[in-house]
């Protein structure tokens, strides 16, 4: 999979938020999106999911192995502050129904992905009722134990304890080869593990 950015910008209203940005994002490599507090990270990573598009450029989504049926979003996974969980689901029915909808890696089940969450105890509770480190952790889970090309992370360890993180980082040394993925983010713990760095800040 690529994500082609060609000469790209994205406005709100009369203000830039970045322009001309072109670049291409490749499978099996990992790339954080640094740059200052309002600088576009979680712009540019909207715009390369495609809920977001271009005020100006294009983006192309370049799948090598298409299929008659293909659509981007089948390819992609996406965790972000922002996005909320179905409160009324129990935990184990979170991750029950996001696996219905994405592979899951070969060799991984729900009952061993709540389990090393250290969640099995606490499967058939609400996720009203967790705390937003544990609600952090079943988002990070839905993306890195989906067997998709594409991960999308928008801060990842928000709300998340030195546990948390270091799940986090080990989690996705062990399951993100061969993929293509985005990390927004400006704290190196979420970020120092990849390969290419893309700053967004110039492109003000």
């Amino acid at each position: 999979m690529k994500i082609v950015f060609e000469n790209v910008g994205r406005r709100y209203h009369y203000d830039w938020i970045f322009r001309k940005i072109s670049f291409v994002f490749e499978s099996g490599k990992s790339y954080a999106i640094t740059g200052r507090n309002g600088s576009g990270k979680s712009t540019l990573l909207q715009v390369a999911a495609g809920l977001l598009s271009p005020s100006e450029g294009k983006v192309t989504h370049e799948n090598p192995n298409p299929t008659e049926d293909d659509k981007w979003y089948q390819h992609l996974v996406w965790c972000a502050p922002g996005l909320d969980l179905v409160e009324d689901f129990t935990v184990q029915e979170a991750l029950n129904w996001h696996f219905s909808i994405k592979p899951i890696i070969a060799g991984t089940t729900v009952e061993g992905i709540l389990k090393e969450l250290g969640l099995w105890d606490s499967r058939n509770k609400f996720l009203h009722q967790l705390s937003s480190g544990m609600r952090q952790r079943i988002k990070l889970a839905t993306v890195v134990f989906a067997d998709v090309p594409v991960w999308l992370l928008d801060e990842p360890c928000t709300n998340l304890d030195a546990a948390g993180i270091a799940w986090y980082r080990l989690v996705c040394a062990q399951n993100s080869k061969n993929r293509l993925v985005l990390i927004a983010s400006n704290d190196p713990q979420e970020y120092d593990f990849v390969a290419e760095i893309f700053d967004v800040t110039p492109y003000k």
